[in-house]
């Protein structure tokens, strides 16, 4: 099996793959697993780059932009650069696995709101399962 050109000090096995933890090759900005729990929190925010969310576990009802979407497992949720997004209802704790791409040249790490505060947290409801809306 030949090996890849990459030194080997260039990988990196972690739980949260962040710009200070990431291999020089790395695109990725970030990457890791979050959970939503009903009565937990979770705050409405954006990025300066796209961000992509695979839900594994549980289901629930997110928002990107002003549209709001039913999700479960096996759902990809493709978030563009600047669009806020959430989660707004769970219906059995969500589980899922996110990756944001590397942050452009004069953008802004981490998480950001429109107003410039830092984001807030807020209360994410138990909600009955209804219709998932697709787009």
């Amino acid at each position: 099996m030949s090996s890849p050109s990459h030194e080997l000090q260039d990988v990196v096995i972690t739980k949260a793959l962040r710009p200070h933890n990431r291999p020089s090759w790395s695109e990725i900005g970030a990457a890791g697993v979050f959970t939503v729990e009903a009565g937990g929190t979770f705050p409405r925010h954006y990025h300066d780059a796209p961000e992509y969310w695979l839900v594994f576990k549980g289901r629930g009802v997110i928002e990107v932009g002003d549209q709001s979407y039913w999700v479960g497992p096996g759902d990809i949720v493709c978030t563009p650069a600047g669009v806020e997004h959430d989660v707004v209802g769970v219906v059995e704790t969500l589980e899922a696995f996110f990756v944001e791409l590397e942050v452009p040249p004069g953008g802004r790490d981490g998480k950001l709101t429109l107003s410039g505060a830092p984001p807030e947290p807020h209360d994410v409801p138990l909600v009955e399962e209804g219709q998932p809306e697709r787009s």
